[in-house]
C-alpha cells in the first residue's frame, strides 16, 4: 500500500501495477518478435471467458453509469486480465519455477518481518483515518494497512514454506526463522476471517497427507497463545461485535444489489458508482477504502458480472482444482500446498473480497504458473527446472 498512488477516487496505482505491465509487455514482445505462438496452458479458455464476460457487462450498462465510472471498471478489468498473464509469463519464463517460488516466501517473510517492526513501532493507524483507513489498534497490518488480507497473505507464505521444507533440506535453518515470523504475525493480526481460514487450510493438509498429528499440534500451540495472549484493546478481542455486524450488513446490501441485475450485473468493476447512486455511501466519504467494497467475492463477482459471471469464475475456480490435483503425479507436495492455497483464498473470500485482493491475485496467478510448467515439465522435479 505504501507505493500505491491514487489517481482519482478509488482508482489507486501501484508500484507492482508497473511491475507486471512491463514483464507481462516486455515477454509478449519477445514472443511476437521470436514469432513464438502464446501459451495459455489449461486455465486459457476459461480466463478468456471471464474476460469476455466482464467486457459484455460493461457494455449492457454502457447507458447506466457516467464514462468515468465505466473507465473505471475497464481499467479494473485491465488489471485482472494483466495478473492473469502472469502464469503465462512464468509458463514460459527462463526463471526455474522454484526460483519463483523462493521468490514468493521471501516477499511473504519480508511482509511479516515489517508487520512485526510495525506492531512495535507502530501500533496505531488512527493518523491515517482521514485517508480511509480502519484503526486497527494493536494488530499486525504491516504494508498493507489491513490485519484480514495481510493475515491471509502469512497463512500462503506458511503453506508454501511446507513445499520448500521438503524441497531445500538445506535451507532448514532459514525456512524455520520464516516460518516462525510469518506465524507469530498471523497470530498478531487477530484476524478472526484469517484463523478460520487458517484452520481449513491445515484440514486440507491433513485430508490430503495423513499428518494430523503435527496438524493438530500446530493448530493446538497456536490457538493455545492466541486465547492466552494479554488483550488490550477491541481490536485484539475474539469476540468483538461490531465487525461482525458491520459484516453482516454489508452482504445484505450485496445481495439486494445483486438482485436488481442478476443476469449480467451491473457492470465489472463499477461498485463504487453503483453504490454512491443508491445511497449507502455519504458523498463526503467517497475516499473510503471501502466504499465500494463487498465482503465475499462470490457477491463482488454477482453485483458486477451476474450469474454468468459466477458460473464462468467456478469454472475457472475448478480448473484451477483440477489443475492442481494433476500436478501430484509429479510433485505431491507442490499439489497439497496449492490445494491448500486454493482452498484458504476461497474461504477468506467468503469474509473479505480475497479473490480480487491485489496482492493476493499476484500470489496465485504466479503459483499457478509454477504449477503449469511442472506439469509440462518432463522431470518430477519439475518445478525445480
Amino acid at each position: 500500500q505504501l507505493t500505491g498512488l491514487m489517481v482519482a477516487p478509488g482508482v489507486t496505482v501501484y508500484a507492482h501495477d508497473f511491475f507486471a505491465i512491463l514483464i507481462v509487455t516486455f515477454f509478449l514482445a519477445q514472443r511476437l518478435q521470436k514469432k513464438k505462438r502464446l501459451v495459455w496452458g489449461p486455465l486459457g479458455p476459461a480466463i478468456a471467458a471471464f474476460i469476455i464476460v466482464d467486457i459484455l457487462s460493461l457494455l449492457v450498462n454502457i447507458n447506466a453509469f457516467a464514462p468515468d465510472a465505466l473507465a473505471q471498471g475497464s481499467l479494473y478489468l485491465v488489471r485482472w486480465t494483466i495478473y492473469a498473464l502472469l502464469s503465462v509469463v512464468v509458463l514460459g519464463s527462463p526463471l526455474s519455477g522454484s526460483l519463483w517460488l523462493w521468490g514468493l516466501y521471501l516477499a511473504g517473510v519480508g511482509v511479516a518481518a515489517a508487520g512485526l517492526v510495525q506492531y512495535v513501532w507502530y501500533p496505531y493507524l488512527r493518523n491515517l483515518y482521514y485517508l480511509g483507513w480502519d484503526p486497527h489498534l494493536g494488530r499486525v497490518f504491516s504494508t498493507f494497512l489491513d490485519p484480514n488480507f495481510v493475515g491471509l497473505f502469512f497463512i500462503l507464505t506458511l503453506f508454501l514454506g511446507v513445499w520448500l521444507w521438503k524441497k531445500f533440506p538445506r535451507f532448514h535453518p532459514l525456512l524455520v526463522v520464516g516460518e516462525g515470523i510469518s506465524a507469530l504475525a498471523l497470530l498478531l493480526t487477530f484476524s478472526r476471517s484469517s484463523y478460520l481460514t487458517l484452520i481449513a487450510g491445515v484440514l486440507v493438509f491433513v485430508g490430503m497427507t495423513r499428518q494430523w498429528k503435527y496438524a493438530l499440534l500446530f493448530l493446538g500451540l497456536f490457538f493455545a497463545i492466541v486465547f492466552l495472549f494479554p488483550k488490550e484493546g477491541e481490536g485484539q478481542r475474539l469476540d468483538r461485535i461490531v465487525s461482525s455486524v458491520a459484516r453482516v450488513g454489508n452482504w445484505q446490501r450485496s445481495v439486494a444489489l445483486f438482485s436488481e441485475a442478476p443476469v449480467l450485473g451491473h457492470g465489472f468493476n463499477t461498485l463504487r458508482a453503483l453504490q454512491t447512486a443508491r445511497g449507502p455511501v455519504q458523498e463526503e466519504d467517497i475516499i473510503s477504502r471501502a466504499a465500494g467494497g463487498v465482503d465475499n467475492s462470490i457477491l463482488f463477482i454477482g453485483i458486477t458480472a451476474g450469474i454468468i459471471g459466477i458460473l464462468i469464475y467456478g469454472w475457472l475456480l475448478l480448473r484451477m482444482l483440477q489443475l492442481g490435483l494433476s500436478v501430484g503425479k509429479k510433485d505431491s507436495t507442490l499439489r497439497t500446498v496449492f490445494v491448500a492455497t486454493l482452498a484458504a483464498v476461497v474461504v477468506h473470500s467468503q469474509l473479505n473480497n480475497s479473490l480480487f485482493y491485489p496482492w493476493i491475485m499476484l500470489w496465485i496467478w504466479i503459483l499457478v504458473g509454477v504449477v503449469c510448467r511442472t506439469l509440462t515439465s518432463g522431470t518430477s522435479r519439475g518445478a525445480g527446472r
